[in-house]
């Protein structure tokens, strides 16, 4: 188990390049870690699928993040 933590106050110093190009991107990249946190935290997604999210969001694939765990949450 890893002991790293993965919140967005974690993820919110993004440097320049990695910025949200558009309004739509901006919305994903501050709500998606905010939702994945957030059913990580009530234990509405495993543990498994809330790395692979943070992965999906550090590659800043915030749909598929965002697909992913609610596919499971729901």
């Amino acid at each position: 188990m890893s002991t790293e933590t993965n919140t967005p106050a974690d993820r919110s110093a993004m440097g320049v390049a990695e910025r949200p190009t558009s309004p739509f991107e901006a919305w994903y990249a501050t709500e998606v870690p905010s939702i994945v946190t957030g059913l990580q935290a009530s234990r509405a997604i495993s543990v498994s699928t809330a790395e692979v999210a943070w992965r999906l969001i550090d590659e800043r694939s915030y749909e598929r993040a965002l697909a992913l765990v609610l596919g499971e949450a729901i």
